[in-house]
């Protein structure tokens, strides 16, 4: 059996890879903007169960975070609270394109 060869022109292959890098970098930008744009929902100290489920993130995303420099309160041993404006900050200063 006699293999086939088949030829694309490059202009074909970059614009499918171009829309493919627009497409993959916009649905980015919108995902980094709703959780932007979620902030606003939560209080202005929110603590650690309220911020994810208010963000729908997990344990996992909010501690990198807080290890990347987000700043916590210690209210209490068991009552950790996050200021909504620090968090704002920490997500524009870390997360915007």
């Amino acid at each position: 059996m006699e293999a086939m060869i088949l030829h694309i022109p490059d202009e074909m292959m970059q614009k499918q890879i171009a829309s493919e890098i627009v497409a993959i970098a916009t649905a980015e930008i919108e995902k980094r903007m709703k959780l932007l744009t979620k902030t606003i929902e939560l209080p202005p100290y929110g603590n650690k169960e309220t911020i994810k489920q208010v963000l729908g993130i997990g344990d996992k995303k909010l501690n990198k975070w807080i290890s990347m420099g987000l700043k916590i309160q210690v209210w209490s041993p068991q009552d950790i609270r996050i200021e909504r404006n620090s968090l704002q900050q920490f997500l524009k200063e870390n997360f915007e394109v």
